[in-house]
């Protein structure tokens, strides 16, 4: 299975642990019930991909512990935001199937 992805507005500047927002942490913990030891996907939107693992899933403040982190570089930033689009609607449609 896939792992989710989901936005960050933190830039992420080399901390071993997150604390996501509140809609964020209300959506992986109450929405798709994801459950402390689950792995997930972060980016910031500036180039930054961050696989995490949930260390406290709270509804409001869930803390995440970052396992690695993937750079990609400016100039390839755009061809992935396109890819990551393109993939998640092809996600989408083969999980209705």
């Amino acid at each position: 299975m896939t792992l989710p992805f989901f936005y960050t507005g933190t830039e992420y500047n080399s901390q071993s642990q997150l604390i996501l927002d509140e809609d964020t942490s209300r959506h992986i913990i109450q929405v798709l019930r994801m459950k402390q030891g689950e792995k997930i996907n972060l980016t910031d939107g500036k180039g930054s991909l961050l696989t995490c693992v949930i260390a406290d899933d709270h509804k409001k403040h869930c803390s995440v512990l970052v396992e690695s982190k993937i750079q990609i570089p400016k100039s390839k930033i755009q061809h992935f935001t396109l890819w990551l689009n393109l993939f998640v609607v092809w996600e989408h449609r083969r999980a209705k199937s």
